[in-house]
């Protein structure tokens, strides 16, 4: 759990919780299915309005891309809130706040890719 306090409202959406917590600087969702194997929290929001109607569309996005939530995709592990994992190929990271898939031959050069493109996120 993100914070010893309880959620100020939970959302549902198929077998995915959302649970809202409000913090001194704004609001944070944690997202897990009904077996608690996804944990995920995009950040911090400093109005709950927007973070209900963002969370809604990403829940949904959740649902219709299930199948890269497997266990293999959970045992890759998690990096910087996305999750990775090795294939015959290479490794693969997936950005659940964007809904897509990025590829490299190693594990070290998947990770470079992340925080190149997380680094261009956040100076936007």
């Amino acid at each position: 759990m993100l914070i010893d306090k309880s959620p100020i409202q939970i959302i549902t959406y198929s077998d995915l919780e959302a649970r809202i917590y409000h913090l001194q600087l704004g609001y944070r969702v944690e997202v897990s299915d009904t077996l608690g194997k996804l944990y995920w929290h995009p950040g911090l929001f400093k109005n709950k309005q927007e973070l209900c109607d963002w969370i809604k569309l990403q829940l949904e996005a959740l649902v219709d891309n299930s199948a890269f939530f497997s266990d293999e995709w959970l045992e890759g592990g998690l990096y910087r809130d996305w999750f990775i994992r090795k294939t015959s190929d290479g490794w693969q990271g997936y950005d659940p706040m964007t809904n897509r898939r990025h590829f490299a031959l190693t594990l070290a050069e998947i990770r470079e890719k992340i925080d190149l493109i997380e680094a261009d996120f956040n100076c936007s």
